[in-house]
């Protein structure tokens, strides 16, 4: 497992994170499809709108060695290096 902020370009060892049912339910579904599909190497959470833009999101991949090449280069340095 990695924990990864783009926009600080940190890494982390722990996070929390609150789900409603809903959520919890959408993400196990993108988990699933991107487990099946592994060419898809992510897939967004989003929580509600506001104006258009969405208050917070929630990016997930699975990674495998062989899928490793579909992420850009930042994305593989955490992916292999954790760093």
């Amino acid at each position: 497992m990695r924990i990864y902020n783009r926009e600080s370009d940190k890494t982390f060892d722990n996070i929390e994170i609150f789900f409603t049912p809903e959520e919890a339910a959408e993400v196990m579904n993108k988990l699933k499809w991107l487990i099946d599909h592994p060419s898809d190497i992510d897939a967004d959470i989003d929580s509600d709108e506001v104006d258009g833009v969405y208050q917070k999101e929630l990016t997930v991949s699975v990674y495998t060695k062989e899928n490793l090449k579909y992420f850009d280069s930042r994305s593989r340095k955490v992916i292999e290096e954790d760093k």
